[in-house]
């Protein structure tokens, strides 16, 4: 079954907070964390890092930067230039985010023995790998 993103009423019946995930894969948000987490990025960094286009990353920051998860900064000696900063609240939802994915991934493995469980990851583990060749 694929993954679909939480409705509002969902979310808020859960007690999710933060902005909405549409649009953007959750289970790449583990991946991503250490991106995520960085104390400045470029957008175009963060368009490379997330896998993302510029147009999507530019879009996404509005949004965020609207809802107070981010704040955006001209660099002063290029002014061409500007940096993305995590605001408290920014770093607390990516934090939420990545305990949401670790709990569906730990739920997606838990019928599977410890055994079947090494298997599955070697095997994911060689996709991967003849994915990015």
């Amino acid at each position: 079954m694929a993954y679909r993103p939480p409705r509002p009423s969902e979310r808020k019946a859960h007690g999710i907070r933060g902005p909405p995930t549409s649009g953007v894969d959750v289970g790449s948000v583990s991946d991503h964390v250490p991106a995520l987490r960085a104390r400045t990025q470029e957008p175009s960094q963060l368009a490379d890092s997330l896998q993302l286009t510029r147009p999507t990353i530019t879009g996404g920051v509005d949004r965020l930067e609207r809802d107070g998860y981010v704040t955006r900064t001209v660099q002063p000696k290029n002014r061409s230039r500007l940096t993305i900063d995590l605001t408290e609240a920014g770093k607390e939802a990516v934090e939420e985010a990545a305990g949401l994915q670790h709990q569906v991934e730990l739920d997606l493995v838990s019928g599977l023995s410890e055994e079947d469980q090494s298997q599955l990851s070697e095997l994911l583990t060689k996709l991967f790998n003849t994915l990015q060749q």
